[in-house]
């Protein structure tokens, strides 16, 4: 009789220890290589964000800069006689400040007062008068400041659009509120503080004077005035009139603002000397550019690749030197982006 066996065959412990191992190590191998792509990942899609920042934040400066001035020319001897300063500046009617008074001033660069790091504050106003026309002559004169505006011709005058009176140099800014048909060869321009009753109303509103025949209204259309600035959030900001108390963050992740003008001093028409703070009382028939340097940053730290202590913001050019930032922390990644841009507006008076 043959009997038979069998013999079952299978995994050590040792041998399955060795195999768990092995399988530990090759996903070690594949979790690092995935956390290195991620950060990778990571690093490079914020650097794209930085980059694509960076290049919003100088396309917004350039696109209101390049503006500057526009439609200002005649309002470069109106002075307003009711507030500080009074030269060189309109009367304002928006609230909350009625009776202060706008620099006509295309661009004034003075230092960040909110964030002391940022760099520096850019002011630019303009006008964008509907169809370019910028300038009417009133036909009849007004009994009171109140009264609605009668002119030779309203051509490009439009409902809300921002015109300033100007009478014997003094000058003050009315909103367009109606701009009825004409009627015999005249236009009536209604404005929004038509038919309110003045304090006394035998003399001039908050300091305006009545408009008298011949006198000049310019239109500054959709007039725009603008501050840009880099606030505490590391944000590009930006408030406009005419309240200027709401500030609006327009660009994320922008750490540093650097500006300068260029100006004229031999008369060729060439920028040979760079400044930076524009007080309001600048010689702006010199100004022929300015330049602006922008350094925007990573939202997250990359300890791999540390960024130097030191980033050149505007670079050494004739008549001017190199302005550095001072990198308050090297772990981000920081970009810096640099452009100079013509003003084509700049046609103004002396100005002492």
């Amino acid at each position: 009789m043959m009997t038979s066996s069998s013999k079952q065959v299978g995994l050590s412990l040792i041998e399955m220890m060795i195999g768990i191992a092995v399988g530990l190590l090759a996903l070690l191998a594949v979790t690092t290589i995935y956390v290195k792509f991620h950060k990778s990942r990571t690093i490079e899609t914020n650097l794209m964000e930085t980059q694509s920042n960076g290049a919003m934040a100088l396309y917004l400066l350039e696109r209101d800069i390049d503006r500057a001035g526009y439609g200002f020319m005649n309002l470069q001897d109106c002075s307003c006689n009711t507030a500080a300063p009074s030269t060189f500046s309109f009367c304002e009617t928006f609230a909350p400040n009625p009776t202060s008074a706008v620099p006509v001033l295309p661009l004034v660069i003075s230092n960040n007062a909110v964030n002391a790091a940022g760099g520096d504050n850019i002011y630019v106003q303009y006008g964008a008068p509907n169809g370019g026309l910028s300038n009417t002559t009133v036909y009849n004169t007004n009994a009171l400041v109140t009264d609605d505006f009668t002119l030779k011709s309203a051509a490009g005058i439009v409902n809300g659009d921002i015109v300033v009176m100007k009478h014997a140099g003094h000058c003050a800014e009315y909103q367009v509120s109606a701009v009825p048909a004409v009627n015999g060869g005249v236009w009536t321009v209604k404005h929004a503080n038509s038919g309110v009753t003045p304090v006394n109303p035998t003399a001039a509103m908050a300091g305006y004077d009545v408009a008298t025949a011949e006198d000049q209204l310019v239109n500054l259309g959709q007039y725009v005035s603008k501050n840009f600035y880099v606030g505490a959030s590391a944000q590009l900001m930006q408030n406009t009139r005419p309240t200027y108390a709401n500030d609006s963050a327009v660009v994320d992740n922008i750490v540093y603002m650097k500006a300068e003008v260029g100006l004229d001093t031999d008369g060729d028409h060439v920028a040979d000397t760079w400044q930076g703070v524009v007080p309001v009382n600048a010689d702006y028939s010199k100004v022929m550019a300015v330049r602006v340097g922008l350094v925007s940053r990573t939202q997250v730290k990359d300890s791999d690749s540390p960024t130097p202590a030191t980033l050149e913001v505007l670079p050494a050019i004739t008549g001017g030197g190199v302005q550095n930032y001072n990198v308050p922390d090297t772990k981000y990644r920081y970009k810096v982006y640099y452009s100079i841009i013509p003003l084509r507006n700049m046609i103004w008076n002396q100005l002492p």
